[in-house]
């Protein structure tokens, strides 16, 4: 099995989850908290475009996720899942949401990248 068409895909699906996550976390900014409950709570989360379509995206990306599951080894997808998602979930969050990223974070991220690479070279 070719490893640069996963790689790509693995990339391609990090960064559909990580927009999923985006529009959920701009969704909850706007979601009716509070004092109110959570009939109201619900009522505006599936009244919101933006949690929506967060959850539609974030839907679609465990369809595409287990259909990966079919032709790719459990050990080698999650590793890439998950670090796709976080490299990405951390991009979009910087460069859309304008949130700070301390050395730590950055760090942490190529620690991720660190740990993708090592499980794909051993897979």
């Amino acid at each position: 099995m070719k490893m640069a068409p996963i790689l790509i895909g693995f990339m391609l699906l990090g960064l559909l989850n990580a927009f999923g996550q985006l529009l959920l976390k701009v969704g909850s900014t706007k979601l009716a908290w509070g004092v109110a409950g959570v009939v109201r709570l619900v009522m505006s989360a599936v009244q919101s475009p933006w949690i929506v379509g967060g959850v539609l995206v974030s839907w679609t990306c465990s369809v595409i996720y287990v259909a990966v599951l079919a032709k790719v080894r459990l050990s080698v997808a999650v590793p890439l899942y998950v670090a796709a998602v976080t490299v990405a979930s951390v991009a979009l969050a910087s460069l859309v949401l304008r949130e700070a990223l301390s050395a730590k974070q950055v760090l942490g991220v190529a620690v991720v990248l660190t740990g993708a690479y090592v499980v794909l070279s051993g897979g």
